[in-house]
């Protein structure tokens, strides 16, 4: 039991922000001991996220909340209910249902509005979805993404969790706020590409408008400001964003279903392969600056790979070696 609390803690210490790198790596390392405990650590960031964002809006304290969490997890009535070594799921729900229990119950006691609806849109492997904001924006949703909001939608603000287009309508100056965990972007009006699936660092491709991305965690205060065709990338290990002022229309492949290369360094068309279609290529450091240009509608790996090797400027073998790909050649001059 007590070592359970210890990482419900550290757990606690991640969400509010006040977690060391050591302290987060005990409690990944913790969370991949078995399945029931990775479940708990997930389940209940994601309900700690969602009742986060809603209990801004009511102005609520939410590391008191959590105290007051903690506070009920030492006690003796709530212990022997709460994580009993975690034997099975139904438990690590029971602790989810305490922390947002508490939290609202915070927020109830702050304010007496009632606690927003909210709506959650999911999509699976290889699924896409396309749904209409109640203020008339249009997203349409990658495939193993989540996107949540409050259904009466009175402030414009998204969380997502994977990839996401959105056209957003100007609606009076107010802004529109898409909230990752590690990033926030801020728009009035425009179309943008959002990509921030869990461990990789979140991308922000601005096709129309102007788009004010942020990072969010504690103790940075990285910011961009982004005009169409730009992009930018947020590396939350490195603490690091980096602006691309020329933005490649691949970072929108997944929604027109179409990669243009054009005079393209054959290293980063490798990597918009891999990225694409979700799979490792290992090209030979030789033809790295090899440039390639074409377009491929609807693409497939194999007939992309055919029409790079018959049209490359020198001989190109392409071997498939387990599930890896190899791309042996002379370098070009």
């Amino acid at each position: 039991m007590d070592s359970n609390n210890k990482y419900i803690k550290l757990l606690s210490k991640k969400l509010t922000k006040g977690a060391s790198l050591e302290e987060k790596e005990q409690l990944e390392q913790w969370a991949n001991e078995n399945s029931d405990q990775k479940a708990f650590v997930d389940e209940t960031t994601k309900a700690w996220e969602l009742s986060k964002n809603y209990a801004e809006q009511l102005s609520v304290d939410t590391n008191s909340a959590w105290d007051k969490f903690e506070t009920k997890l030492e006690s003796n009535s709530v212990q022997p209910t709460l994580v009993r070594s975690f034997v099975s799921y139904w438990k690590a729900a029971a602790v989810i249902g305490l922390v947002t229990t508490s939290l609202l119950w915070f927020a109830i006691q702050n304010r007496t509005e009632a606690v927003p609806v909210l709506e959650i849109v999911e999509t699976g492997a290889n699924e896409q979805k396309e749904l209409t904001l109640p203020d008339g924006s249009v997203v349409l949703l990658n495939e193993n993404s989540r996107l949540a909001y409050a259904k009466e939608f009175d402030v414009r603000e998204v969380s997502l969790e994977g990839e996401a287009f959105f056209d957003v309508t100007k609606q009076n100056g107010q802004s529109f706020e898409i909230k990752t965990n590690t990033t926030k972007t801020r728009v009035l009006g425009t179309s943008f590409n959002v990509r921030a699936y869990d461990k990789m660092p979140v991308e922000v491709a601005v096709m129309t408008g102007k788009v004010a991305v942020e990072s969010i965690e504690a103790g940075t205060k990285a910011s961009v400001v982004l005009l169409p065709n730009e992009a930018v990338v947020y590396d939350a290990i490195a603490k690091k964003m980096e602006k691309n002022k020329q933005a490649t229309n691949n970072s929108l492949a997944w929604k027109t279903q179409e990669l243009v290369f054009d005079n393209m360094a054959l290293g980063t068309v490798i990597e918009t392969l891999e990225r694409y279609f979700e799979v490792e290529i290992e090209g030979d450091p030789k033809i790295l600056n090899c440039h390639y240009t074409g377009t491929f509608k609807e693409p497939k790996l194999e007939e992309v790979f055919n029409t790079i090797a018959f049209t490359f400027p020198t001989d190109l073998e392409i071997k498939k070696v387990d599930k890896k790909y190899i791309l042996i050649g002379q370098g070009c001059e």
